[in-house]
């Protein structure tokens, strides 16, 4: 399977809708934030959007042409595609786009409510606050703030499962993690400052 950085990185060729052959430029570099990522997750849903509308209307054409025949839908002829490289693209790039879209979409929804509880650790006062904050600083800012992640042995197991679903989230770039929650932040940047002063202290 194609990672979303081996697709960012490939030329693509094909056809346009006007039939003219193009080719895609390969993305040279990407920043840490995510404003290239959701863009592209974007496209890609609008995409994947056409594609069902295109299949549903082949679908509906379908049925419709064997109730006037007589031949049952399943076992009427699928329509042919117009070309090659439509039938290419609908079966490759576009299934492509379409998985990664729906698993980062779950990724991202799982994150969501995994993050809300990992700051309220951070924000109380138990034996587990100095990692779980030292983990949110390092998702707010991992050049500063790097975290070990054999740190991830030494908490409950169901404070590990949701800092795994924050990095699962983090890996498809849908959004930053501070903007799933309500004034998420400020509650982040606070937790950082206190980390900050904590590691100055030590």
């Amino acid at each position: 399977m194609h990672s979303t950085h081996s697709s960012l990185a490939t030329r693509f060729a094909g056809c346009s809708a006007q039939g003219k052959r193009m080719q895609t430029r390969p993305v040279q570099s990407i920043d840490r934030g995510v404003s290239l990522n959701r863009a592209l997750w974007m496209l890609a849903e609008e995409m994947c959007e056409l594609k069902a509308r295109a299949t549903r209307g082949a679908e509906i054409r379908c049925e419709s042409s064997a109730s006037d025949t007589g031949v049952r839908p399943e076992h009427s002829a699928r329509p042919a595609p117009t070309s090659s490289q439509e039938n290419h693209m609908a079966t490759s790039t576009l299934d492509i786009m379409a998985r990664c879209a729906a698993r980062s979409q779950k990724a991202t929804s799982k994150a969501e409510r995994a993050f809300a509880r990992l700051l309220q650790i951070a924000e109380g006062d138990s034996g587990q606050t100095r990692r779980v904050a030292a983990f949110i600083a390092g998702t707010f800012n991992g050049r500063t703030f790097p975290f070990d992640l054999f740190e991830l042995r030494a908490v409950d197991v169901g404070i590990s499962d949701d800092t795994l679903c924050c990095l699962y989230a983090l890996r498809w770039a849908r959004a930053d993690l501070y903007t799933l929650v309500p004034n998420g932040e400020t509650r982040v940047r606070e937790i950082v400052r206190l980390v900050r002063l904590a590691i100055q202290g030590s």
